[in-house]
C-alpha cells in the first residue's frame, strides 16, 4: 500500500507538470483554463489523499544522531509531489483570475 501511494504521488506530480506545460504553451480559451484548473485541483486532492492514506514510516532518526527526525524517502516524495501540485494549482488559479497575465 505504501508503494502504491508513492507511485500515485509521482504520477500526479508528472500529470500536474504536464497540465502546467499544456496551459503555458497553448493559448487556451477561458473554458479550457477552467478545465485545466479543475484537473489540477483533482490531482492535488488525489495527492492529499495519498499523503493521508500512506501507512509507511514517515519519520526516521537523523543521520548525525541529532535530536531531530527527518522524513523517509517515500514520504518525502509524497510531500514533494504535494508541494508541486499545490504550486501548479495556485499558479493556474492566479492566471485564471487575471493576477498573472503570462505563464
Amino acid at each position: 500500500m505504501a508503494i502504491a501511494m508513492v507511485l500515485a504521488a509521482i504520477v500526479t506530480g508528472v500529470l500536474a507538470f504536464l497540465n502546467y506545460l499544456w496551459q503555458a504553451s497553448a493559448n487556451l480559451t477561458p473554458a479550457l483554463q477552467i478545465i485545466s484548473v479543475l484537473i489540477s485541483l483533482a490531482l492535488t486532492v488525489i495527492t492529499i489523499i495519498a499523503a493521508i492514506v500512506y501507512n509507511g514510516r514517515r519519520l526516521r532518526p537523523s543521520f548525525d544522531g541529532g535530536w531531530y527526525s527527518i522524513w523517509t524517502l517515500r514520504y518525502g516524495i509524497i510531500m514533494l509531489s504535494l508541494l508541486g501540485n499545490l504550486s501548479v494549482l495556485v499558479v493556474l488559479a492566479l492566471h485564471l483570475f487575471g493576477v498573472i497575465r503570462h505563464l
